[in-house]
């Protein structure tokens, strides 16, 4: 594993440093996780593409050329609390904390960030999603936290008016959520600018974040180590579709020979 440091300009004048390196193994990973600063908190994040650390709403909204993105996340949210009642049996969620977080662990756009304090969990995200797609350049991200850096989700404060961004651990209010250990980075909307900073653009956050590339040619490997860990599409979507890939999945290894490569369901 061999890295070096950068300092790139967010755009807004802001410097910010942002330390680079490259995984070649599941073995450096735990090099990555086993070494942080004495009352740091490290999070994780996997990516199969090398873009900004946008929220999916500034990504939404900057793909669709939207001009108020905040409009959009709070129409967004309102309709999906509306909707998905009939589908929540249990653990309803009872702030705009909650609804969020759970609307953003089921796909929906909004200035939630996801993160995990497992960093295999994020490798996976890296590595498996695409896995046909040899060029794409997907990293690893780890964000080292200050106590400063935390907010409590409490009912009387409210996610659309934050100073500033924060980290939080949302409750446990769905299965997903807590098999994937799940963090989240909330961001504040620049009503100025109408839009959303970028993490690493956020002078803040920036200094305390680092990159991993992890080398194409290390992915099978590296996925076949992460099946020998018992981390798959089950253990971290647990329902009962991801299931049904799984043992589909685990049967073609069984039967053909494991294929590290192979997309989940593939005959």
């Amino acid at each position: 594993m061999s890295g070096s440091a950068m300092t790139e300009s967010s755009g807004t004048g802001i410097l910010y440093s942002t330390m680079v390196d490259r995984l070649s193994s599941i073995s450096d990973v735990f090099d990555v996780a086993g070494f942080h600063p004495d009352g740091t908190i490290p999070l994780y994040r996997g990516q199969d593409v090398d873009e900004p650390l946008l929220p999916g709403v500034a990504r939404l909204a900057k793909r669709l050329s939207l001009s108020d993105p905040e409009v959009t996340e709070k129409d967004l949210l309102s309709t999906f609390k509306s909707m998905s009642m009939p589908f929540l049996t249990a653990n309803v969620p009872t702030t705009d904390w909650e609804w969020m977080a759970l609307a953003r662990h089921h796909g929906l756009s909004t200035r939630l960030l996801d993160w995990t304090s497992n960093a295999f969990f994020a490798l996976w995200f890296a590595v498996f999603p695409h896995p046909d797609e040899t060029d794409r350049t997907r990293v690893l991200w780890v964000l080292e936290l200050s106590s400063s850096d935390l907010q409590l989700p409490h009912p009387d404060t409210s996610v659309f008016t934050l100073g500033r961004t924060f980290a939080f651990q949302p409750p446990h209010i769905s299965r997903k959520i807590a098999a994937q250990s799940a963090w989240f980075t909330i961001h504040k909307y620049v009503q100025k600018k109408a839009k959303f900073i970028a993490l690493e653009a956020n002078v803040n956050f920036g200094p305390r974040l680092r990159k991993y590339y992890i080398h194409r040619d290390a992915l099978p490997t590296i996925r076949a180590q992460l099946k020998l860990l018992g981390i798959n599409q089950f253990s971290l979507f647990p329902d009962l579709d991801h299931l049904a890939n799984h043992l589909e999945e685990d049967l073609v290894a069984k039967t053909l020979g494991y294929r590290p490569d192979r997309p989940s369901g593939a005959p």
